[in-house]
């Protein structure tokens, strides 16, 4: 997965869901999306994958017209959460994947928004939740970023 199709998405997603859908709902897929991407080998994570979280994070900050910065520093949070687990482990667990969806949309919606948005937030953590089952059954774990 392209950089540039990771940040096309972040745009896309966050102009749709002002109008059409709850202001929380495809970030915390994003995330988890450039998360899986990440090499499991390295022990450090990448300046692309900085790169990545902090223009999807930005994007949603800036053309939602939230506090700038807010939803970054929510992001770094969740991507250090991340890096101090097993990832070998933890990336092929669909349960896992979808609670950290669920975990890192109801964190944002109360920082942000300052209140939960807990049906969209659950309703996205069942599609991820069918979605990581769906590639960890075919065999489809270990984008490229």
């Amino acid at each position: 997965m392209s950089s540039h199709i990771v940040l096309l998405l972040a745009t896309i997603f966050s102009l749709v869901q002002g109008p059409l859908l709850p202001p929380v709902f495809l970030e915390g897929f994003l995330l988890v999306l450039i998360f899986l991407s990440i090499n499991h080998s390295k022990e450090f994570v990448s300046s692309k994958t900085l790169f990545l979280v902090f223009g999807l994070s930005f994007t949603f900050d800036l053309i939602q017209g939230t506090k700038l910065g807010l939803t970054p520093i929510l992001f770094f949070g969740v991507l250090l959460f991340w890096t101090s687990t097993k990832k070998e482990f933890f990336s092929k667990n669909p349960f896992f994947l979808g609670s950290l969806v669920v975990l890192s949309n109801l964190l944002r919606a109360k920082v942000v928004f300052g209140e939960f948005y807990f049906w969209s937030t659950l309703t996205i953590g069942f599609l991820s939740f069918l979605f990581f089952k769906y590639i960890s059954r075919h065999h489809v774990v270990g984008y490229k970023v």
